[in-house]
């Protein structure tokens, strides 16, 4: 897929979306230039691990409020306040699932994809295959080199992504400021086998403080 043609949203512009970030620095560029790809950020911060970097021209968003808390709490950055933006489905422009999502999806049904024969190695497709998220997110990437806008299209109805890349900016509708926890109190949160954010979407819920911008 080529980041120029447009993968319109369908059941996704139904759906509220949000992006977290840890720092208030972070927060007041999205702010004043809305959620945007910042390339020389990527370059920097992704120098050493550029497999980790993210999609060209594509931002993360997801409809999971505990995830969108969850990454918030990434990072070691001194400020105590995480923030969560807002953005109304209809306002998506162009999309693709998330890589890992869709590079997991893509190692378990290769043979639905003969565009990809030869592209992705037998040491990705393994890794893949047993989980890891490097190699689910690179299966992913080369996927969406490759694969036609209708496959794309496809993929984000078969999956329903509960996260997505946007590519283009997007412009918050608010902010929700909220108190980031521990260690210790994200382990009480999160107990068990984690299946779910929704502990961590109730905290964002009950102490979280939302701002409109618009």
């Amino acid at each position: 897929m080529k980041i120029f043609e447009i993968v319109t949203p369908t059941t996704q512009q139904y759906d509220t979306w949000y992006h977290g970030t840890p720092s208030k620095k972070g927060a007041e560029i999205i702010m004043k230039n809305g959620l945007a790809y910042d390339d020389k950020w990527v370059e920097q911060k992704y120098k050493t691990e550029p497999e980790f970097a993210p999609m060209k021209d594509g931002v993360y968003i997801t409809k999971d409020l505990g995830q969108a808390y969850r990454y918030t709490l990434m990072g070691k950055h001194p400020d105590k306040t995480g923030y969560i933006f807002k953005f109304p489905g209809s306002h998506l422009q162009s999309i693709s699932n998330d890589e890992d999502e869709m590079g997991n999806y893509i190692v378990k049904n290769l043979e639905q994809y003969p565009e990809l024969n030869g592209k992705i190695s037998n040491q990705i497709i393994k890794g893949a295959m047993e989980g890891e998220y490097k190699e689910c997110a690179m299966a992913g990437k080369i996927a969406l080199q490759y694969l036609s806008k209708d496959k794309i299209d496809t993929l984000l109805n078969t999956l329903d992504s509960i996260n997505l890349v946007h590519y283009g900016k997007l412009q918050p509708i608010s902010v929700i400021e909220v108190p980031k926890i521990g260690e210790e109190e994200f382990e009480k949160l999160l107990t068990g086998k984690v299946t779910t954010f929704k502990p961590l979407a109730d905290y964002v819920t009950k102490y979280g403080k939302e701002r409109k911008l618009t």
